[in-house]
C-alpha cells in the first residue's frame, strides 16, 4: 500500500472507493522533470524516494496519453506524458503568495486562470473527486492566482529583522562610557582624553541614539546635529582624529569636513587667539587648576607656496605676525609656523593660543613674541610659571636675551627669568626628548665630550661596544643595534637617542672594561 505524498492528500492504494485513482511514481531517472515535480508540490526540504508517488488527483486530463490500457481485464491504467508535472493541489493561503512577477508574467498567468476555468467543465470528473473549490491551478513552476497582499511569514520576517536591528543596537553601544572604554582599549585615544570625555559627556548616549534615529534612512548632506552631538563630535575629533573615525563607523556623526566648516567660523588669523585667552579665565574663575600653566612653542616647517583665499579675496601663505605684535616683512613667503600652547600645570588640558607664520625666526622676534603671550595670559589672570622649548640656537639665543644664562659650567647657568609686567621669575625648560637627541648628535659628531671632572665621554666605545656584541652573538643587557650606530635615518626618533646613552649601555660599558676587554683598542 503506497501513501499519495501531496500537501492534505490522503490518497492510498487499497482504500475503499478508491481503485479507479491512479497513482505515479517520482521520474526520478530525469532528474530536471523530478525537479519541476517537487517544486510544484511546496513542501518544504522533501526528498522523494522509489515507494514516493502521487495519486492522479493532481494532473490534468491533458497530462495523461489517450487510449487506456488494460491490466488483468480488471481496471482502466492511466499512464501520463513523458513531460506532465503535477499543478492541481490545495494549498493553504500562506503557499498561494506567488513569487515576485513581472506585468508580463502576471498577463500570462490571468491567460492560463481564464483557459483553465473554461476547461475545467469538460474535464473528466475522475480527476477532480478530492479537489475542492479552493484549490490552485498552477503553470509548472509558478502559482497561477495573484496575491498582492503581504503574508503572515513575510510580516513575521520584518519583525525578526527589526528585533535583531533593536538587540544590536543595544549590544553596540550600552552606555557612552562602554564607547569610551572601548576606544581606549583598541589604542585610539589616551588616558586623558578618555577621562575627559567621561567627564564632560556623561549624558550623550541619549543624544547619540536619538541622531542615529533622525539621521536613519536620511541622505547624506540631509542629516542634522544638535549642540551636543557637535560638541562633543569636535572634542573628540581633536584628541583623536583616528578614534573620531573607528566612531562614525557605527554612528551618525558629523563628518570632518563639516567640523572644519563650523571650526572657519571662529577666527584663527595669525596671531594670538583672544577668545581662547578669554575662555581660560571663564575656567579659572571656578577651577584653580587652570590658573598655573606652561607656554610651549615649537616650530614646524610648512610648504612655500601663496594660494587665493575665495573667501576673503586674497592671497595667502605670506610671513604675518597678527595685527599689533610686532613689524614683519609682508612680502616674504613665509616656510615656519611658529605655534604657542598653554598645558595646565595642576589639571589635564591644553590650548593652543596662537601661532605666527614666519621665514627664519629671529632671536629677538622670539623674545618678543613670548613675552607678548606671557603679557597676554596674565591680563586675563592666568599665571605661567615656565617656558618650553627645543633646544636650538635661536631658542637658547632668546632665553639668553629674555635673562637666563646658559655657560660652560653649571655654576653658571641660571634658567630664570624675569616676568614682563611682574618680579616672579619663569624658568626656562628645554624639550627633554629633543635635548636627547641634541646630546647624542653632538656626541657623534664630535666624537669626543669631556664631563665637569674633564673625563673623555668617546662615541666609539658605543660603536665599539655594538661590534663585541656583534661578534659575540649576545647583548650586555641593552638594546644597541646597527640603527642605534647609523642614525642618520632615524635622526627624529626619541628612542634610539634614549637607548644610546642609557644608563645599561654605560654599565654595559663599565664592565667589559672592569674584567680587561680591549674595548679602547677596537
Amino acid at each position: 500500500m503506497v501513501t499519495c505524498s501531496a500537501y492534505n492528500c490522503t490518497n492510498r492504494s487499497g482504500k475503499t472507493n478508491i481503485d479507479k485513482i491512479s497513482f505515479h511514481t517520482f521520474p526520478l531517472s530525469n532528474q530536471d522533470l523530478c525537479k519541476k515535480w517537487i517544486v510544484a508540490m511546496k513542501r518544504d526540504k522533501f526528498k522523494p524516494t522509489k515507494i514516493s508517488v502521487l495519486c492522479g488527483n493532481h494532473f490534468k486530463a491533458s497530462d495523461f496519453l489517450e487510449g487506456a490500457n488494460k491490466r488483468n481485464h480488471q481496471r482502466e491504467r492511466q499512464c501520463l506524458k513523458n513531460d506532465a508535472v503535477p499543478s492541481v493541489f490545495c494549498f493553504p493561503s500562506h503557499l498561494c503568495a506567488p513569487p515576485h512577477l513581472s506585468r508580463k508574467r502576471k498577463q500570462r498567468a490571468s491567460i492560463v486562470i481564464s483557459s483553465m476555468k473554461k476547461s475545467k467543465a469538460s474535464e473528466d470528473k475522475k480527476s477532480m473527486q478530492a479537489v475542492t473549490s479552493s484549490c490552485v491551478a498552477q503553470e509548472h513552476n509558478y502559482s497561477a492566482s495573484v496575491v498582492l497582499t503581504p503574508t503572515k511569514s513575510h510580516l513575521r520576517k520584518k519583525i525578526k529583522i527589526l528585533r535583531q536591528k533593536i538587540r544590536r543596537s543595544d549590544k553596540k553601544v550600552q552606555s557612552l562610557k562602554a564607547v569610551i572604554d572601548n576606544l581606549k582599549s583598541s589604542g585610539y585615544i589616551s588616558e586623558e582624553a578618555s577621562t575627559m570625555l567621561a567627564n564632560n559627556f556623561s549624558g550623550i548616549t541619549k543624544e547619540l541614539f536619538r541622531s542615529q534615529l533622525i539621521n536613519n534612512g536620511r541622505n547624506s548632506k540631509g542629516h542634522r546635529y544638535n549642540d551636543e552631538i557637535k560638541k562633543f563630535a569636535s572634542t573628540l575629533h581633536f584628541y583623536s582624529p583616528k578614534a573620531y573615525d573607528y566612531l562614525r563607523r557605527s554612528f551618525s556623526l558629523p563628518a570632518p569636513s563639516s567640523l572644519a566648516d563650523w571650526a572657519s567660523s571662529v577666527n584663527c588669523e595669525p596671531g594670538f587667539f583672544i577668545d581662547v585667552f578669554s575662555h581660560l579665565q571663564k575656567k579659572a574663575n571656578t577651577d584653580k587648576t587652570y590658573s598655573d600653566c606652561a607656554l610651549m612653542c615649537d616650530a614646524m616647517h610648512i610648504r612655500s607656496h601663496t594660494p587665493f583665499n575665495k573667501f576673503t579675496g586674497k592671497y595667502e601663505g605670506f610671513v604675518n605676525y597678527g595685527e599689533g605684535i610686532l613689524p614683519f616683512d609682508t612680502e616674504a613667503v613665509a616656510s615656519e609656523a611658529l605655534v604657542f600652547m598653554l598645558v595646565g600645570l595642576q589639571g589635564c588640558w591644553k590650548y593652543p593660543v596662537g601661532y605666527v607664520l614666519c621665514n627664519k625666526m629671529t632671536a629677538t622676534d622670539l623674545k618678543l613674541l613670548i613675552f607678548k603671550a606671557i603679557e597676554i595670559a596674565s591680563s586675563n589672570g592666568l599665571n605661567i610659571v615656565s617656558v618650553t622649548c627645543d633646544g636650538c640656537s635661536v631658542n637658547l639665543q632668546a632665553m639668553c636675551q629674555a635673562g637666563c644664562k646658559i655657560g660652560q659650567s653649571v655654576a653658571e647657568i641660571d634658567g630664570a627669568f624675569r616676568h614682563p609686567s611682574k618680579e616672579d621669575p619663569i624658568y626656562f625648560m628645554p624639550d627633554p626628548c629633543h635635548m636627547l637627541k641634541l646630546a647624542r648628535n653632538a656626541l657623534a659628531d664630535l666624537g669626543i665630550i669631556h664631563d665637569g671632572e674633564k673625563q673623555p665621554i668617546k662615541w666609539k666605545h658605543i660603536s665599539n661596544l655594538h661590534k663585541i656584541q656583534q661578534e659575540e652573538g649576545l647583548k650586555f643587557g641593552n638594546s644597541l643595534s646597527v640603527s642605534h650606530i647609523e642614525f642618520q635615518k632615524h635622526k627624529m626618533k626619541v628612542k634610539f637617542a634614549a637607548q644610546t646613552i642609557s644608563s645599561s649601555v654605560a654599565d654595559a660599558i663599565e664592565f667589559l672594561m672592569k674584567y680587561g676587554h680591549e674595548i679602547w683598542s677596537i
